[in-house]
């Protein structure tokens, strides 16, 4: 008896575990604090500390060839922020989806507050309501730049704020079957939110823009974007090559059935020299991942 006091005894002077604390979420810098803050949407850190913030244009409803778009897929604006090494100073790349209807009133808005217009093109063909896509730039204080992307925002019909996230709702077994597929083919991983799969691939090479290397999430890698359509996939995105890449890309994007969409620049001062091809397929998963595969062999991008 006495041994089993003295063993609960003990047993009481030996400090329960604790759990283990959940890993704070890492602080943002400043600067991307304050683009989240104006901007009133939530962004992310990304490789290279560039914060980037999505707005997906959920007030459109987009149809191409019989198959409704997902907003993710094809018509999503984004804003990319990094800091240049002076104190409150960062550069922004971004690329805004806009109705024909809008794009007058934004590109002068933008043009009003310091920031540079540089491409205003097509990255589809055939799609319901037509779209444009306005790329631009700018360097200087946050706050500056950040209010005139706001009021420019506030011109279009896009929510005025990120909407409140409800309860995720899981990806079908049968489409996250053919994203599984669809990756293992491209030899990378993506980014599935329920319907859209999100896949980029990094150019081997480094890229320049006003003396600065441009990170990818500048929008400098390869995008391909995967929906369903249909009992099969649609694919579409852009890839980003240089002069020498593009006739090698166009002639395996041909022998593959993919239709080039468009080929444009979205930047300007950038070195080397980039286009983008634009492009949209639909078919068998299978068939669809193989093409691209082909085509992305011809350019060069982190493996």
């Amino acid at each position: 008896m006495l041994r089993f006091l003295t063993f609960c005894a003990a047993m009481l002077l030996v400090p329960a575990p604790t759990a283990k604390p959940p890993e704070a979420t890492p602080q943002l810098p400043t600067w991307a604090k304050s683009v989240r803050d104006i901007l009133s949407r939530e962004g992310t850190m990304q490789p290279g500390d560039v914060f980037r913030v999505a707005v997906a244009r959920s007030d459109l409803t987009v149809v191409r060839d019989e198959v409704t778009l997902e907003p993710r897929f094809a018509y999503t604006s984004w804003i990319a922020v990094m800091p240049m090494g002076k104190e409150g100073e960062v550069m922004v790349m971004g690329d805004m989806v806009l109705t024909t209807k809008e794009v007058d009133p934004v590109m002068r808005r933008l043009l009003k507050g310091g920031l540079r217009v540089t491409a205003l093109h097509n990255h589809l063909n055939g799609e319901n309501p037509r779209l444009m896509y306005l790329h631009y730039d700018g360097m200087g204080q946050v706050s500056p730049l950040a209010e005139t992307i706001k009021e420019a925002l506030a011109l279009t019909s896009a929510p005025r704020s990120e909407p409140s996230q409800g309860p995720k709702e899981a990806t079908p077994p049968e489409l996250m079957a053919a994203f599984e597929q669809v990756q293992k083919i491209l030899g990378r991983e993506g980014k599935i939110a329920r319907k859209v799969l999100q896949v980029s691939f990094p150019r081997a090479d480094p890229i320049q823009c006003e003396g600065m290397d441009l990170p990818p999430a500048m929008g400098t890698a390869t995008q391909i974007n995967f929906q369903p359509a249909g009992a099969g996939l649609a694919a579409t995105g852009d890839f980003v090559v240089t002069d020498d890449e593009l006739q090698p890309l166009l002639q395996a994007l041909a022998r593959g059935g993919i239709s080039v969409e468009a080929i444009h620049s979205h930047m300007t001062h950038e070195k080397p020299t980039l286009k983008f091809v634009h492009f949209f397929a639909q078919g068998p998963a299978e068939t669809v991942a193989k093409a691209l595969r082909t085509a992305l062999d011809q350019t060069a991008v982190k493996r």
